[in-house]
């Protein structure tokens, strides 16, 4: 049977020691760290799982999460720096002056697409597939998107030290 170029598929029994080392940080070997866990890719078995590949369940499976498409600027969405299995902050911009407001936590980012603006590689709009917790954070979302607008966030992975800002870098 063939596989497409870059499949890896290891037996149970088969020594990863030919992996790379980094493949081999990433890669899922004890099946209790995959139970519970949403495939992002479609999976067969025997197929090599990695981190990436899976994102953690919703805290409450009793509670049916919803999914909602947004139509987003680039600006508006981390510039475009979007993959599924990331998770974001969705933030309600005020249709006028005043305090933009967190209105989910944590979404997971299921679906990312993108139109492209005519330049080389830029995307002027990207459509985003977001997993909200209920039906009642779905609906803040498309209010929000509706009315004046929704921005998403996340942790940053820069550390800035006490007394330091990003717009101070630099001058």
């Amino acid at each position: 049977m063939g596989h497409a170029p870059g499949f890896v598929q290891l037996d149970a029994e088969e020594d990863n020691a030919g992996l790379a080392e980094a493949t081999r940080r990433r890669a899922l070997t004890d099946p209790d760290d995959v139970l519970g866990r949403i495939a992002l890719v479609p999976l067969d078995e025997g197929d090599l799982v990695l981190r990436s590949t899976t994102a953690a369940s919703a805290d409450d499976a009793a509670t049916p999460g919803r999914r909602v498409g947004l139509s987003l600027d680039a600006s508006d969405a981390l510039g475009g720096d979007l993959l599924p299995g990331d998770r974001v902050d969705v933030v309600a911009i005020p249709p006028t002056d005043g305090t933009s407001e967190v209105i989910v936590h944590g979404a997971l980012v299921s679906d990312v697409g993108g139109e492209e603006d005519g330049g080389v590689g830029s995307v002027s709009e990207l459509r985003i597939v977001l997993e909200v917790p209920d039906e009642a954070a779905a609906r803040r979302v498309i209010d929000a998107h509706a009315d004046a607008g929704v921005t998403l966030i996340t942790a940053s992975t820069v550390t800035l030290g006490p007394g330091s800002s990003a717009g101070a870098a630099g001058r």
